[in-house]
């Protein structure tokens, strides 16, 4: 296997480092409330309690997936590929991680139902990805909807762990299609096992970072499919419920929506 583009750029490798690094030290030096503080410090408890979890329960009879999610939205996708995947395979052990401390509560409300076990995602520094690569021995490592780390993704490769990317989403004008990004995250998008994009038009931008056409398929937003299932498990008795239910009128009600989508919505 050829060194990874990024590693033979001798100005992003150091670049990237030690951004990473500063953004290490800035969360333990932020105050401990702070969502800075809390990232860094549940960073550090998270990698030796998923290590911890690892050295007790893994057991190398079983496969198991590492699903990662940036915070509370990429994690309700990620929870819904996981809860597809016990069921088809209810020996699978999971393990789920997330970026942001906002998601910390939903972390902790996956373990026992589908993940094993949930934490932080280790800085993206080599020493770490690998450790924890090592701990859990994944048979794949799954990143959600737009976040694939180019460390950690490159480290799962050179261990053999095939790297994928599940609701991924790539709009026109996306960061990642420019310079520096692109020539940053190309090799670990190009070194993606597949691709399950969102729509056909985000899976044809996906070429341009490297993964080939083979590589991609559209899937639609797991995302769609937990909304659904938390709209039929709501009580339509509730109390929060009665403006909705009494009002006589149809409502249509959308949340989490940029002006994009705000311009389409008001038109229908």
């Amino acid at each position: 296997m050829g060194t990874p583009l990024l590693w033979r750029m001798p100005l992003l490798r150091p670049l990237y480092a030690g951004a990473v690094l500063g953004a290490r030290l800035a969360s333990l030096a932020a105050p401990s409330g702070s969502k800075l503080g809390r990232g860094g410090r549940g960073r550090k408890a998270s990698g030796e309690r998923l290590r911890a979890w690892a050295a007790r329960h893994r057991d190398p009879a079983r496969p198991l997936v590492w699903i990662h999610a940036p915070s509370v939205g990429e994690g309700l996708q990620a929870r819904a590929v996981l809860a597809a995947l016990r069921s088809a395979r209810p020996d699978l052990q999971a393990v789920f991680t997330h970026f942001s401390p906002s998601a910390e509560a939903l972390a902790a409300s996956m373990v026992g139902a589908e993940a094993d076990a949930a934490g932080y995602l280790p800085w993206d520094l080599a020493r770490p990805c690998r450790r924890m690569l090592g701990a859990l021995r994944p048979q794949a490592l799954v990143f959600t909807k737009t976040e694939v780390w180019p460390v950690l993704a490159g480290a799962a490769r050179a261990a053999g762990v095939p790297t994928l990317l599940v609701a991924g989403t790539l709009p026109e004008g996306a960061g990642r299609l420019g310079w520096p990004a692109r020539a940053l995250l190309r090799p670990a998008f190009a070194g993606l096992a597949r691709v399950c994009a969102i729509s056909a038009d985000d899976a044809e931008r996906f070429a341009r970072l490297g993964v080939s056409e083979a590589r991609v398929e559209v899937t639609g937003d797991p995302g769609v499919d937990s909304a659904g299932e938390r709209v039929d498990a709501a009580d339509p008795d509730a109390p929060y419920l009665a403006p909705f239910r009494d009002g006589g009128a149809p409502w249509w009600v959308a949340g989490s929506t940029w002006p994009a989508d705000e311009a389409v919505v008001v038109d229908a």
